[in-house]
């Protein structure tokens, strides 16, 4: 269950914090959803995103709930949870000595709401993987973070660069 407290400000209609001398509780909202609810939204919006853009969500401790590669035979619910988040996300800019263990994963988990823009270089299949395997390319990438609020959870979308600036 995701829940919410509103409140307003007891002299005028202003939404305020939750501090209890100056604003008034007026109701809680409240909505119901299962794992496998979100998994299916999260696999739309990948599907969605553009072949190497995705969302990625996991709990503040590194543990993935979803990432495109946990979902690679599109299974109705989520599997594979306890794994770090690094199992699947990991990346290492040789040029900049950047990666995702540390430039992206511990702003990530500190919940912050920030953007990160950087090169990486992605093992995509090259037709059948099972047969022709992977081709690496090197794509320009933006992670926009934040925690998703009232769930102890963050979430984030990396982008292709391409896939942000592509007209669907």
């Amino acid at each position: 269950t995701v829940s919410r407290a509103i409140y307003v400000n007891k002299n005028d209609d202003d939404m305020q914090t939750n501090d209890t001398r100056t604003t008034l509780l007026v109701g809680v909202i409240a909505v119901d959803m299962s794992l496998s609810s979100i998994k299916k939204t999260l696999d739309t919006v990948s599907a969605n995103m553009g072949r190497t853009s995705f969302p990625i969500l996991v709990t503040p401790h590194g543990d993935a709930v979803y990432h495109e590669l946990m979902t690679r035979f599109m299974y109705q619910n989520i599997f594979d949870l306890n794994n770090d988040i690094s199992f699947y996300e990991y990346f290492q800019d040789t040029k900049d000595m950047k990666s995702f263990a540390k430039d992206v994963r511990p702003s990530l988990l500190e919940g912050k709401i920030l953007v990160k823009k950087l090169r990486v270089y992605r093992a995509l299949p090259a037709g059948d993987s099972a047969t022709e395997g992977f081709d690496g390319k090197e794509i320009e990438t933006h992670y926009y973070m934040t925690p998703v609020h009232g769930w102890d959870l963050r979430l984030a979308l990396a982008y292709d660069q391409s896939d942000l600036t592509t007209v669907t």
